[in-house]
Parts: C-alpha cells; sequence; structure tokens
C-alpha cells in the first residue's frame, strides 16, 4: 500500500496554488516578449500556436515541480 503523507499532501496543494500564481504573473511578460518579436501578419498563426505550446510547457512544468516540491516540503515538517 502507498503511505502518502497528509502534510506531503497539503504542501503540494500549497505548491499547485503557488504555481497558478506565478504563472499568471509571468504570462503576460512572455506573451508581450513574444508579440515584439512577431514580425508579420502571416506568421500570427504560427506565432499564436508556438505561443500556446509555450503556455501550456510552462503551466505543466510548474505544477509539476511545484506540486513535487510542495508534497516534499510538507512531508519533512511531518517528521
Amino acid at each position: 500500500m502507498i503511505d502518502l503523507s497528509l502534510w506531503g499532501l497539503v504542501g503540494a496543494i500549497i505548491g499547485t496554488a503557488v504555481a497558478a500564481v506565478l504563472y499568471h504573473l509571468f504570462i503576460p511578460h512572455l506573451e508581450q516578449a513574444m508579440w515584439e518579436r512577431q514580425q508579420s501578419g502571416a506568421d500570427q498563426e504560427a506565432s499564436d500556436l508556438s505561443l500556446s505550446v509555450v503556455r501550456r510547457m510552462i503551466l505543466t512544468g510548474d505544477l509539476l515541480a511545484f506540486a513535487v516540491l510542495g508534497y516534499w516540503l510538507g512531508s519533512l515538517l511531518e517528521k
């Protein structure tokens, strides 16, 4: 059976919330930088697609990293 730590789960939830806040703080700066690099209207669809992919990758990475970090820190507090 898997032994899950209650404090670890609380830490994972807090880590997920921190990741969401950081994501919403960081994305507007990323979008602005990408829009400044956009050169023509013909590349608009490709730029929108690449921005969408980058946003999803950043969100996934943030959520995984901060949830794992939160779980680890929470489980350390339990001991």
